[in-house]
């Protein structure tokens, strides 16, 4: 540790600096973090501290520290919960009433006060914490954010907090990964994405700027719904160029829309991310619904085409 952080406080041109997976403590990191922001040799610098026990406790400890580290460009914290701390926030994500109710009882896109509408013992998800730091009027350089496989028990908490970050950067943040994990279920929003989705739109476009490099927001099995979220993410020049949308369990219909608006001249989205299993999950929905094979195969091959 100690050389860690004599590296930090005297490296001349580093830029990048790599600890995923390394038992990083939160302490760890917010004091490589202080130590990077007072080298005057450094004028920005990214850090992935991914798959490192960061937890809860860990992301408050961050969001204290992150207003003060002005030159951070790019943060890293996939897989940041571990052990009997992940298995508390995925208790206060199912204490959470359904999306349904909470936007029913006033959490909208229009800035609602973070909390409104979410049940009491949820406390705020890791995500949420950190996005929330990052507001913060000193941290005015970061491009990319990736907060892959985290859970998240108040996600239009941490939608309205996307919003606020994306807004005050005037369309500085570039690269956003908020991707599910396709191995543990508790760690998909579902149902709750295609409302982030939608307020991820309106804070890109009200913010202007430059457009989004990539947006992930893959492996959440939102179905179908997910689509008439994204299709605002398609249009006009502040598309993001890579939109991802693998693993979320998208039928035949999600996808001729899909392939529908690629095709528009409105469409800016030069990539559109889906995988075989998508192909193979929107093939056995229809098999499912009991129409012919020959013709799923047939309207399942034009969709993807389209696409």
């Amino acid at each position: 540790m100690a050389a860690l952080l004599q590296l930090c406080a005297r490296a001349q041109s580093l830029q990048r600096l790599g600890l995923a997976r390394c038992a990083l403590e939160p302490e760890a990191a917010c004091a490589m973090l202080l130590a990077l922001q007072l080298n005057p040799a450094i004028s920005s610098f990214e850090l992935d501290a991914s798959a490192n026990p960061i937890g809860v406790l860990g992301a408050a400890m961050l969001a204290e520290a992150l207003p003060r580290v002005t030159k951070l460009s790019g943060l890293w914290l996939d897989e940041a919960s571990r052990g009997p701390e992940l298995a508390a926030e995925l208790g206060a994500a199912a204490a959470d009433p359904p999306a349904s109710n909470r936007r029913q009882s006033g959490v909208s896109v229009g800035g609602s006060p973070p909390g409104a509408g979410g049940a009491a013992s949820a406390a705020p998800g890791l995500g949420t914490l950190i996005v929330a730091a990052l507001c913060s009027e000193g941290l005015v350089g970061l491009s990319r954010l990736s907060l892959a496989a985290n859970p998240v028990p108040r996600p239009m908490e941490l939608a309205l907090a996307l919003e606020s970050l994306i807004v005050q950067r005037a369309g500085a943040l570039h690269t956003l990964v908020l991707a599910g994990d396709a191995g543990r279920a508790a760690l998909r929003l579902r149902g709750e994405l295609p409302a982030l989705l939608e307020v991820l739109a309106a804070a890109v476009e009200k913010a202007g700027g430059r457009r989004m490099r990539l947006l992930d927001v893959s492996h959440h099995q939102a179905g179908d719904g997910l689509v008439e979220a994204a299709l605002p993410l398609l249009r006009g020049p502040h598309a993001p160029r890579a939109l991802l949308l693998h693993g979320n369990g998208l039928g035949v219909s999600a996808l001729e829309r899909l392939g529908d608006a690629m095709q528009s001249d409105e469409c800016t989205t030069e990539t559109l991310v889906l995988a075989q299993e998508d192909v193979q999950g929107a093939l056995a929905a229809e098999l499912a619904a009991k129409r012919p094979k020959e013709m799923a195969h047939r309207r399942l091959r034009a969709a993807v085409e389209k696409v």
